[in-house]
């Protein structure tokens, strides 16, 4: 039988595209190979014309819902038997022209689990799956696989390899996947005794204190955005006297209590990139949110959703708007190391939220506008996402 060969560029890798062509595969009970390389996905496969025809076009046509296919090209090449189908070893080359997958926001499924009291992952900061999670930012080198980013020292424990082995699982080969069995951990600097994270954190922002978090892409300086005075404190130690600051809601539902907010504001607010959004706020906004001190003579806010489960979790808990602005001294870059953020930031943190997964690459939040007359959208600052 022929052998073909299928190569696919783009942002194709972390998408979920090898357990998408496997499933594939199995559909039209092909035998070959998949792997990742650093020019994209290769496929290797035996068929008769009229299948390999059918498979292509089914690639095409249904690519992974976060994949961005640039290119995908068939043809037919030098004859070899497989066994069964298989999702190979990820391998090098010297053509390094795949595109870098970007940090994708919590999604629903996952954001489902956290908070179902039945599910393993309930209250779970880290959760992920092939649609969901880091990427970019924890990438040490390409192709994209689990050894070559910071997931490497986390081993998965047997029912997290279960999933990653499940074709029928929506975790199958997943390089994020952990649980509170091989958890990343969570960690507070600046409190002793008995300290459970999240609740610290909550208890911190009651206090009108000031937390700094590690997130996806780097440390972010919080604190409550209806206390005048934890954000007139930020202000001070930031040394960042009036420009505004960024608001994170715990759901779009609160966010409309205090914005005029368009129907796609929401719909980027709530994508898989999740960014920053400008908009208008209200007169009288219905959270207390306390806009003169955090937008000093605009009308308009920068406002965004929990992108990272752990934000999530905070959010859902304290039940305000927060400040969440770039973990950085003026003029520097975000602090994404441990060691570094405690150096640098400590002057301005009361609390630090470390966790033990290593970013590689910091990144800001992403900026959006919206034109005021044909709300077309604008990028002003391109970054997380």
């Amino acid at each position: 039988m022929p052998t073909y060969y299928i190569h696919i560029k783009g942002i194709v890798q972390g998408v979920g595209f090898r357990p998408t062509i496997y499933r594939l595969a199995d559909k039209y009970q092909l035998k070959g190979t998949v792997s990742n390389t650093t020019d994209g996905v290769q496929i290797y496969f035996n068929a008769t014309a009229k299948k390999s025809s059918l498979f292509f076009n089914d690639i095409k046509s249904h690519p992974p819902s976060r994949a961005v296919v640039t290119s995908i090209e068939i043809q037919e090449t030098e004859k070899r038997e497989y066994e069964g189908f298989q999702i190979i070893d990820s391998h090098g080359g010297k053509d390094r022209s795949v595109l870098l997958t970007p940090d994708f926001a919590i999604c629903d499924e996952c954001r489902s689990e956290m908070y179902d009291s039945n599910n393993k992952r309930y209250h779970y900061p880290f959760i992920t799956c092939t649609l969901c999670g880091p990427r970019y930012s924890i990438i040490n080198a390409l192709p994209y696989d689990r050894p070559l980013t910071t997931m490497d020292t986390f081993n998965m424990c047997p029912d997290c390899q279960y999933e990653y082995d499940d074709i029928e699982d929506r975790r199958y080969f997943s390089q994020t996947n952990t649980c509170p069995e091989c958890s990343i951990k969570l960690s507070v600097s600046g409190q002793s005794g008995n300290v459970i994270p999240i609740s610290s954190v909550i208890q911190a922002w009651k206090q009108d204190l000031i937390v700094a978090i590690k997130g996806i892409g780097g440390y972010l300086l919080t604190c409550d955005a209806t206390s005048e005075h934890a954000i007139n404190k930020l202000r001070q130690k930031k040394n960042r006297p009036s420009k505004p600051l960024a608001v994170m809601y715990p759901d779009a539902a609160m966010l409309k209590k205090d914005l005029e907010i368009s129907s796609e504001a929401i719909s980027e607010l709530t994508n898989h990139v999740s960014p920053i959004v400008l908009t208008r706020s209200k007169k009288t906004p219905g959270t207390g949110m306390v806009k003169a001190a955090i937008a000093p003579g605009l009308n308009q806010i920068g406002v965004m959703v929990p992108y990272a489960p752990l934000m999530d979790l905070l959010l859902h808990h304290f039940k305000k708007p927060i400040i969440a602005t770039s973990g950085n001294l003026s003029g520097d870059p975000i602090e994404f190391r441990n060691d570094r953020a405690m150096d640098n930031l400590s002057e301005i943190a009361d609390l630090f939220l470390h966790n033990n997964r290593g970013i590689v690459v910091p990144q800001d939040d992403s900026l959006i506008a919206f034109s005021p007359r044909h709300h077309r959208k604008i990028i002003l600052r391109r970054s997380r996402g």
